[in-house]
């Protein structure tokens, strides 16, 4: 697993959005400290994670992709960081309330799609 540094300009900002979700789907661990920039760690190299961003991006989009050390330092970065959950079951048993969240079964409840869709009638 390697480190890396992401940082993106669009040029359509609603493109962001899905290149966040293509970024957490390749990292086995993020962190987003700054808006546009985002450190994860994978088994990709760095020309592999452009080839996995490349088609959600325009030719007026900007990507640069650089490995990165675990020395760091800041100051207002913001906290956003995660993993990928793969065992929904362990992590259910931590939390009483994700326990209300999801069904025994994994998949969402009643309770996820009103919380997702913010409004209990339309669940």
């Amino acid at each position: 697993m390697r480190r890396y540094a992401i940082t993106c300009e669009f040029y359509r900002p609603k493109r962001a959005a899905v290149v966040d979700d293509c970024i957490r789907r390749i990292a086995s661990e993020w962190e987003r400290p700054l808006a546009g920039v985002w450190l994860v760690t994978t088994e990709l190299s760095a020309s592999g994670i452009r080839s996995a961003l490349l088609p959600n991006l325009d030719f007026q989009d900007r990507l640069f992709v650089v490995e990165a050390g675990s020395e760091a330092a800041a100051f207002n970065a913001l906290p956003s960081s995660g993993g990928k959950v793969t065992h929904i079951e362990e992590v259910c048993k931590k939390s009483r309330m994700l326990t209300a969240i999801f069904s025994r079964d994994g998949k969402g409840s009643r309770h996820l799609r009103a919380a997702s869709a913010k409004s209990l009638r339309s669940a």
